[in-house]
């Protein structure tokens, strides 16, 4: 993770994927978000990820582990902020 001067910033990376984070808090935003972004591992990440014990460490913050659902296998988490992240499993061929 990159971080700028300020802390306003931090870019966060696994594999090819790279995020830019920004410290706001807008709960009307941050409520009503959705992120949602494929690996092409999800067993692998859900073990780096929930080896990290996040719920513990961050309050609000909750995982769900790999779930077939009929749009394809995912991985739910919600951040502290109420962000909904869907981690999706890569459907390449």
């Amino acid at each position: 993770m990159k971080q700028w001067g300020d802390n306003s910033l931090a870019g966060l990376r696994f594999g090819e994927a790279y995020f830019l984070l920004q410290n706001i808090n807008v709960p009307e935003w941050q409520t009503n978000q959705m992120i949602t972004y494929e690996v092409d591992d999800l067993d692998a990440y859900w073990k780096d990820i929930s080896s990290k014990d996040l719920p513990s460490k961050f309050k609000c913050s909750k995982l769900r582990e790999p779930t077939d659902f009929p749009w394809g296998r995912e991985i739910h988490i919600i951040d502290p902020g109420g962000v909904c992240w869907h981690v999706r499993q890569s459907q390449k061929k």
